[in-house]
């Protein structure tokens, strides 16, 4: 059976990006970042206490610690999403991805999924860079990930309400 508390912190995190009227509001990110450290240290103590149990929890894990700050809290959440995607849950596929292009991009390397979008100067949702374009779209679909063709397209349309 799933980590209840952890699976409400997952539903917080989501419920809370779902309240950003304006990405490039400080005030609203500042009170996102702290509730995302809230989360992520309540989330590290169930890690250590063994409380992952199912594919489902080190998937919400994964989110959470997604929304960190550090290379460190990426790589975390690499890991956390290798574990959901290996114990057959489908959607860590994606997760697996955008965990990975976002640990490489804090490490000062290319994203390789094309998973990670940043505001530009004009408000405009971007690719974060820098991106590897090399990589073929068959291994993104492996991943649950659109085609880079395809993947801003699809972002823009999902959040709409942060342009």
């Amino acid at each position: 059976m799933p980590h209840e508390l952890l699976r409400q912190l997952y539903l917080e995190d989501i419920a809370d990006r779902e309240k950003v009227t304006d990405w490039r509001n400080e005030l609203q990110l500042t009170q996102l970042k702290a509730r995302d450290k809230t989360r992520r240290l309540q989330t590290g103590q169930f890690i250590r206490d063994g409380q992952l149990t199912e594919a489902e929890d080190y998937y919400h894990a994964a989110l959470i610690f997604q929304h960190g700050d550090t290379v460190d809290d990426f790589q975390q959440a690499h890991h956390l999403a290798r574990e959901a995607m290996n114990r057959a849950y489908e959607p860590a596929k994606w997760m697996f991805a955008s965990t990975f292009d976002r640990w490489q991009l804090a490490s000062g390397k290319s994203q390789v999924y094309g998973t990670q979008f940043v505001l530009n100067e004009k408000g405009e949702w971007q690719f974060a860079e820098p991106i590897d374009r090399s990589i073929p779209d068959e291994e993104r679909i492996k991943y649950n990930v659109p085609p880079l063709a395809d993947a801003l397209e699809k972002f823009q349309q999902k959040n709409k309400q942060g342009t």
